[in-house]
């Protein structure tokens, strides 16, 4: 801690102070049971699956909206082909999940029975009440091994989660949401990694303040 107090940093402070970063939420507790958050199951019923039943990345609607994972078929470019227009090598079936280009689309693949608001997911909004007037955030996402392990001490092993970035969707308000997959990537049985989403991150930003 000493060397990093000492790095001098050179930096650039603005009239109004923003040296402090504060929530108006220090923890927050999920509940998983039998009802929530995978719907209604019978007594004593667990909700699993193997990796080898989940679509793998390439695949993935999370990823739909990079154009590295999209759907791009082999096409002879318009200047080569005879009729001055793209030319498809072939019929090719897209086998990806269906794309997610709009608010609704994502609310419906994260809330099972959207919109009715007796299905709503848990959910939590975190407010920021101190922070800069840009509020850039560098965000790192963590879980320990097990909940046995926190309990004793030097014992707990922290893994690092992958963040999938989602994108900045605008509503008919103005506002802008931007949205964030974490989970943890598996590789299954033929070696692809498949992504199995933990929690879902929305970061909105309200007013001019």
């Amino acid at each position: 801690m000493p060397n990093l107090q000492n790095l001098q940093i050179i930096g650039t402070k603005t009239l109004l102070d923003y040296s402090s970063f504060k929530t108006d939420i220090d923890l927050i507790d999920f509940t998983v049971s039998n009802s929530s958050p995978f719907g209604t199951l019978s007594a004593g019923a667990l909700e699993s699956v193997h990796v080898d039943d989940i679509d793998p990345l390439f695949l993935d609607y999370r990823l739909g909206l990079a154009s590295n994972f999209s759907f791009l078929p082999p096409v002879i470019p318009f200047d080569k082909s005879e009729t001055g227009d793209t030319e498809s090598f072939g019929e090719y079936n897209d086998i990806n999940q269906a794309r997610v280009s709009n608010w609704e689309g994502l609310l419906e693949k994260v809330w099972p029975g959207y919109p009715d608001p007796a299905s709503e997911p848990q959910s939590t909004t975190i407010k920021i009440t101190n922070g800069s007037k840009s509020n850039n955030l560098m965000c790192q996402f963590f879980e320990f091994e097990s909940i046995e392990d926190v309990a004793i001490p030097g014992s707990s092993k922290l893994k690092k989660l992958d963040v999938i970035d989602f994108g900045i969707f605008t509503l008919e308000d103005g506002s802008k949401k931007h949205a964030f997959f974490a989970g943890r990537i598996f590789i299954d049985s033929v070696g692809q990694p498949v992504f199995v989403n933990l929690f879902t991150l929305v970061f909105e930003k309200q007013g001019e303040d």
